[in-house]
């Protein structure tokens, strides 16, 4: 139904992908996977409570993430892959494509014809994919890099050895100190060859926020 070339299997670019089924497709009650570090927290004693960055994108959005328990269980999309990671190749080769660019370009191509060839109805045909409500800036939001800092009793909060300093407002001032007031994003872009990764610090509410030092920022826009 969808596939992607990309340089790495990351949480990036699998952000970037699964925003585009979602254009093509709608949402799915749920995506089955493996267990890789990307769907699932790694760590033994984080793993009951903590959350990947996809997991939680799949959270907001109320798509269940079931990982398989073994190899056996993905046997038929392992057998898949195995068919695809051959024919891929040899069909780029007859159309002389060598870069991820002109191969994500192409892709469509390929998906339509061997869906023409070896794709089998349904045997319950109804379509489960559900409208996608949110909005673009919504999805935008949920597709990026979320992190929580502590606005500091001074209005400061620190990302990326960059120090932000929060305008003094009242309201600003009554929520120093709190974990859960800060929200930091890292939002993607992707192009047509890579996931461009591009800063930009929010916060999780409007504040105005200025830059201690205009110097310090390398990375990113203190847009809060």
């Amino acid at each position: 139904m969808h596939l992607r070339f990309c340089q790495s299997e990351s949480a990036f670019d699998y952000m970037v992908a699964t925003r585009s089924y979602l254009d093509k497709h709608g949402k799915p009650v749920a995506f089955y996977s493996d267990k890789h570090a990307v769907f699932r927290v790694s760590q033994a004693e984080t793993r009951r409570t903590g959350m990947t960055q996809f997991g939680r994108a799949l959270h907001d959005l109320n798509i269940d993430l079931i990982c398989a328990n073994s190899s056996q269980a993905k046997g038929r999309v392992e057998r898949a892959n195995l068919t695809l990671q051959d024919r891929l190749v040899k069909e780029m080769r007859l159309e002389n494509i060598t870069g991820i660019e002109a191969a994500n370009a192409w892709i469509e191509t390929f998906i339509s014809d061997f869906n023409r060839r070896f794709a089998r109805p349904a045997k319950y045909p109804k379509n489960l994919h559900r409208t996608v409500s949110e909005s673009r800036p919504e999805l935008d939001d949920i597709f990026a890099w979320q992190m929580l800092r502590t606005l500091s009793k001074t209005l400061t909060f620190q990302y990326d050895k960059i120090l932000y300093l929060v305008a003094p407002t009242e309201k600003n001032s009554r929520i120093a100190g709190k974990k859960s007031s800060l929200l930091i994003i890292r939002t993607v872009r992707s192009n047509s060859a890579t996931a461009a990764k591009r800063w930009n610090i929010r916060c999780s509410i409007s504040w105005a926020a200025s830059v201690r030092d205009a110097s310090l920022i390398t990375k990113g826009l203190a847009r809060c």
